[in-house]
């Protein structure tokens, strides 16, 4: 029952953090625009606690914190817009576009000043990139890689530390890879085809990674700067963007199971551990979840943000506006096809964890 409850406890904190910040950025640019919000509602349900700043935004903290909203004048069927008042239809095309488009964007933004903190206070694996042994039979062993020989380049990457190969090999698993090694200051092109194994986390997650062969140099190295740290954050946070981007399209062409996406039974699982396990991995998971929201909500799924953008694509393309029942038809099939993903997830969950 106490890992349930803190289980839960992390996983309401941690969405309702990134949910909450998701809309704060809509709420940013809407107001660098002029256009002022008439509630922020952090979490969902009737407010515990309200209260209304001079420019007429009412706050809300309300009792369901799985998320949060941003209303504007107009948003509200059946609502009178109040005399001067703007609503979001009333900007130009490209401001309405920054609107939407900032809630995503300062998810990606949250990602990379976690990463940047984890960075600077904690630090990552690092180590030289250099081959310590290879496994006999292996796909390291086929390729030719050989002990001393340092990776260069992965698949066209150029790799730094021990870190980004582990990386490179982990979401690649059962392709076929070019490594360029220096071997004793001659440079040598490898081609190798990884191994695909399975991997549970102990949390009802299966997933299939990448495996070359090779030992490599664990270390582990902070950020000696808040510079540095920054930059760290930002190339980290893109690799994860990249990898999940990348796991979603092997998802997509049947590389990988359905079932390795993670519904929030899972989420709110592998929440607790994180949380258990001290500070700094719980903030790691928050920057992967905030990056998933990003990307779930740039989808050109009507009703979520990047269907919003893909609208305004056509307008633009096309020089007339959407028919207003045809959009509000669209935003009645994107609600459904959020549900059944919710259902998917859940669904998913079950299996897995079952």
């Amino acid at each position: 029952m106490t890992d349930f409850l803190i289980a839960f406890v992390a996983f309401i904190l941690m969405v309702s953090t990134i949910v909450s910040i998701h809309e704060f950025g809509h709420y940013l640019a809407a107001r660098s625009f002029g256009l002022i919000a008439t509630h922020f509602s952090v979490g969902f349900g009737p407010a515990l606690l309200s209260w209304k700043d001079k420019r007429g935004t009412e706050w809300r903290i309300a009792p369901f914190l799985i998320g949060g909203y941003v209303k504007f004048a107009g948003d509200d069927e059946g609502v009178e817009v109040k005399p001067g008042q703007k609503r979001l239809n009333d900007l130009p095309r490209w401001p309405r576009a920054a609107v939407v488009a900032a809630g995503p964007g300062i998810n990606f933004v949250l990602a990379g000043l976690l990463l940047a903190g984890i960075a600077y206070f904690y630090g990552y694996p690092a180590g030289q990139p250099v081959v310590e042994s290879v496994m006999p039979d292996s796909p390291a062993a086929e390729a030719g890689l050989r002990e001393g020989d340092v990776i260069t380049r992965f698949n066209n990457n150029e790799i730094i530390t021990a870190y980004d190969v582990r990386q490179r090999i982990m979401i690649a698993p059962g392709e076929t890879v070019v490594i360029d090694v220096d071997r004793y200051g001659s440079d040598y092109s490898l081609t190798a085809t990884l191994n695909a194994v399975s991997h549970d986390d102990g949390f009802g997650n299966v997933s299939r990674i990448g495996e070359l062969g090779v030992t490599l140099p664990r270390a582990f190295e902070r950020s000696p700067s808040v510079g540095a740290a920054l930059t760290k954050g930002v190339s980290e946070g893109l690799f994860v963007t990249y990898s999940q981007f990348m796991a979603l399209k092997q998802i997509v062409t049947g590389q990988r199971p359905v079932v390795e996406l993670s519904g929030p039974v899972r989420i709110a699982k592998m929440s607790g551990h994180t949380i258990s396990m001290g500070f700094m991995p719980f903030l790691y998971m928050m920057a992967i979840l905030s990056i998933g929201v990003g990307i779930i909500n740039l989808l050109p799924i009507p009703a979520l943000d990047g269907g919003h953008l893909a609208t305004y694509a056509i307008e633009g393309i096309t020089g007339r506006e959407l028919n207003a029942q045809l959009a509000k038809a669209l935003t009645g099939v994107g609600i459904v096809v959020i549900i059944l993903f919710g259902v998917l997830g859940l669904s998913l969950d079950y299996i897995a964890l079952s």
